[in-house]
């Protein structure tokens, strides 16, 4: 990892019982060697259950493959050795376990990348297969592992192939809560070393541009053709990327309806869009995610507090749980506390540790999480749960900190009341009701809770149903949208050709990790600066080549 210098922070934690937040974790399947049986299952949930998370969003889709029997992606190397019974499969063993301690789910899935190693796309769909400008399936980045592999964001076959691939995910496994799409990208390239250069994507980038290549073009004059319209090369592959999204939003919101989309992204749109082909400000500008999970990974409190309120005022329709690595990054306990405040005073949902590893193998931090969380009288609500249950949980945490602030019996008794009436009107399902409640909740917040609080005690109610209205109004915004969805990407897809043979298990080795050690980034460039990022990306390629990214 890069050495950051670790500057003193302006931030002390604050010792609280915050009953509404997201405290979650990226999890690999038997990362620690002990998840061989139902009994390892076990101690890795109750490990995460005492040290506070509510949240795992569990690696499902990796280096090719999956954790459970599924029709279309080979079983994970070496998992069918193992014994989950009476759960057929990893995954359904994990699923079942969590949600009996409380502890919800999301799928998380690196959608196009697909490993380091020889596999099932290798051997039997190479066709799908992402080639650079020379015409190599091994990409420049990941080199340390010999070149990453990545299957063709352009190809719609490979796109549908996914789709129904998370379709049979979600429809195997109900209590699955979200999918959370990670690689849901282009490899790192710049216009000197480049990629994406497979016969699809240069036939649809032709169609869409308007030219035609001379009949009997070699490989080498198609590349040319189509390297000298460079932004124009790289807002198409966006593009698809962006279409794929779409698909994946349409096929939930109609048919797993309740199931949350969330990405893993690098923060800086600018250089993701011109780098990586990531257009998340297209996506959340279409609705398109429930949860975003910036990758904001750095040491110092300076610049994760920077890098997030920088992201947070556009995403008012979209909870932001923040991406956070102090565990891996082997910090102190104190700047660990620090970081995980620091996701509060930002204004941030939550936080997400990156990855389960790092805490799961280190007793001290274990020790540490575990003293901050366990003086809560029950386990903290996500940010996304039920409104109902969410008004309720806050207007419990009103009357204490009232109660214990010496606020008028009746005062608090007459605050209560204008939040068990809002309860009552709540339904997740109802856009007009949700509406409602959200302009109700807004009144009271801004306008009238001098009517039910004393003055010396304003401030104390008014933080955490600040904080309420924040949860409501993205719900309220969410069914806005699905009801009126953003616009479409205008492209048709075809229906994706089943392979001859069904997924056999490959025989692979899983590489090291390949998530990044640290993404020293700055938040907030947008957009529309995208366009130059792409054209200075050869400037600064030499510079980043060789870092480790997600």
């Amino acid at each position: 990892m890069d050495n950051l210098e670790v500057k003193a922070t302006e931030t002390d934690f604050v010792t609280e019982d915050r009953v509404i937040q997201a405290r979650g974790v990226w999890h690999r399947p038997n990362v620690t060697g002990e998840e061989t049986n139902l009994e390892g299952i076990c101690s890795v949930l109750d490990t995460l259950q005492k040290t506070g998370v509510n949240l795992v969003f569990l690696e499902t889709f990796y280096h090719g493959m999956t954790v459970y029997r599924s029709s279309l992606i080979p079983y994970y190397t070496g998992f069918d050795k193992f014994d989950y019974s009476p759960y057929p499969d990893y995954l359904s063993a994990f699923v079942a376990e969590a949600t009996k301690r409380g502890i919800e789910v999301h799928a998380w899935v690196e959608d196009f990348y697909i490993g380091v190693d020889e596999n099932y796309f290798t051997k039997h769909l190479s066709q799908w297969l992402m080639l650079t400008k020379d015409g190599a399936i091994r990409q420049s980045e990941g080199q340390e592992y010999g070149g990453y592999l990545f299957l063709d964001p352009a190809n719609p076959e490979v796109r549908q192939y996914l789709v129904n691939f998370y379709h049979e995910l979600l429809t195997k496994f109900p209590d699955i809560a979200g999918l959370n799409l990670d690689y849901i990208r282009y490899p790192v390239s710049s216009r000197y070393d480049d990629t994406g250069y497979t016969e699809v994507a240069m036939n649809g980038f032709a169609e869409e541009k308007g030219f035609a290549f001379p009949e009997n073009a070699t490989r080498e004059e198609k590349v040319a053709m189509v390297a000298e319209r460079y932004n124009d090369w790289v807002n198409y592959r966006a593009g698809r990327v962006t279409a794929f999204v779409g698909q994946v939003y349409d096929m939930v919101r109609t048919q797993h309806a309740g199931v949350l989309l969330s990405t893993a992204v690098f923060p800086e749109q600018g250089k993701s869009f011109g780098d990586k082909k990531q257009d998340f400000n297209t996506w959340l500008a279409r609705g398109y995610l429930d949860i975003i999970t910036p990758m904001a990974y750095y040491d110092d409190i300076g610049s994760l507090k920077n890098a997030l309120e920088g992201m947070l005022p556009g995403l008012s329709a979209c909870y932001c749980y923040a991406g956070i690595s102090p565990t891996y990054h082997n910090l102190s306990n104190e700047r660990v506390l620090q970081q995980m405040q620091t996701t509060k005073d930002t204004g941030a949902d939550g936080f997400v540790f990156f990855g389960s590893q790092s805490i799961l193998n280190a007793p001290g931090y274990i020790e540490l999480l575990e003293q901050q969380f366990q003086q809560e009288t029950a386990p903290a609500l996500l940010p996304h749960a039920d409104a109902q249950k969410l008004i309720e949980a806050t207007a419990a945490n009103v009357e204490k900190l009232l109660t214990q602030a010496g606020e008028p019996a009746e005062k608090v008794q007459s605050l209560l009341q204008q939040l068990q009436a809002l309860s009552a009107d709540a339904d997740d399902r109802d856009v007009q009701k949700m509406q409602q409640v959200q302009k109700q909740l807004r009144l009271l917040v801004r306008y009238n809770l001098g009517n039910f609080v004393t003055e010396d005690n304003l401030e104390l109610a008014k933080e955490p149903l600040e904080q309420l209205l924040r949860y409501i109004s993205v719900k309220a915004d969410r069914l806005t949208n699905k009801t009126d969805p953003g616009e479409e990407t205008p492209e048709p897809d075809v229906p994706a050709t089943q392979p001859e043979q069904q997924p056999t298990e490959p025989q692979q080795t899983q590489p090291a990790d390949p998530k990044p050690a640290n993404l020293a980034r700055t938040l907030g460039l947008g957009a529309a600066i995208a366009a130059v990022a792409a054209a200075c990306a050869a400037c600064i390629h030499a510079i980043r080549k060789g870092r480790k990214k997600k």
